[in-house]
């Protein structure tokens, strides 16, 4: 016989929950309830949407800064995204990371573009009205 440590109602050893209030019977009164999901790829989703992010907010400093988070958050968000299993638990995470970092790859490059332009644009002025010569 095992008593219920809520009620101290004797119940039968097979049972699990107390006949007389429902309480649960095994470990000591306590029966772990609920899902645990056990998904190691939701690392690498976490982390491609971090990484997007990072590359949209580092695109400014001088369009580098933003290409190489980018391009990591968006190889990691691609491979996931072949895994049908990965993809159906943790696709709002991997679309945002693959958005963020789709969007952080064209920023750095249109800045890097706009740079270059600018270097470009003064070697061949020659620094005439930029008051360095």
């Amino acid at each position: 016989m095992i008593f219920c440590t809520r009620c101290g109602t004797k119940n039968d050893d097979n049972l699990n929950f107390c006949l007389h209030c429902g309480y649960a019977l095994e470990n000591e009164g306590y029966i772990e309830t609920g899902i645990v999901e056990n998904n190691p790829n939701k690392g690498k989703a976490v982390a491609s949407m971090v990484l997007g992010i990072i590359s949209c907010a580092l695109c400014w400093g001088y369009g580098v800064l933003g290409l190489v988070p980018g391009i990591i958050g968006l190889v990691f968000a691609t491979k996931l995204r072949k895994d049908p299993d990965t993809f159906k638990k943790n696709t709002g995470i991997l679309n945002a990371g693959l958005i963020c970092s789709i969007i952080g790859i064209v920023l750095s490059g249109l800045i890097l573009c706009f740079y270059t332009i600018g270097i470009i644009i003064f070697l061949i002025l020659g620094g005439v009205g930029f008051g360095l010569f």
